[in-house]
């Protein structure tokens, strides 16, 4: 959903098309990969070694759904892949934004 939106906004515009890499929690085959964010430091440093460019800003949607410890709760998840999230930032030296999204229960009661 995100890519189609993205892909509407540039309206055919090839420099924002060209520079915007959009990275899916599925693989090529539709396949749900459970990534968490060791593995996207690790493609953000894969894709400026490939393109040659330094990233500006990373975009995390559903923050909720990344890959954490099982033993811990989502609260607990969440409140250490923000402390990744800062740490990854300073790292690559971007801007770095992390969505999470209401639980359609909750915004209906609302």
């Amino acid at each position: 959903e995100i890519a189609e939106r993205m892909m509407k906004i540039a309206k055919g515009d090839e420099k924002i098309i060209e520079h915007t890499h959009i990275l899916t929690n599925f693989d090529e085959n539709n396949n749900y990969r459970g990534l968490n964010l060791k593995d996207i430091r690790q493609i953000c440093k894969d894709l400026e070694k490939e393109t040659g460019r330094k990233l500006g800003c990373v975009v995390v949607d559903h923050i909720g759904a990344l890959r954490g410890e099982a033993k811990k709760t989502e609260v607990q998840n969440i409140m250490a892949h923000s402390a990744e999230m800062k740490s990854m930032a300073e790292e690559l030296q971007i801007f770095l934004i992390m969505q999470s999204q209401a639980g359609r229960e909750s915004v209906q009661a609302h």
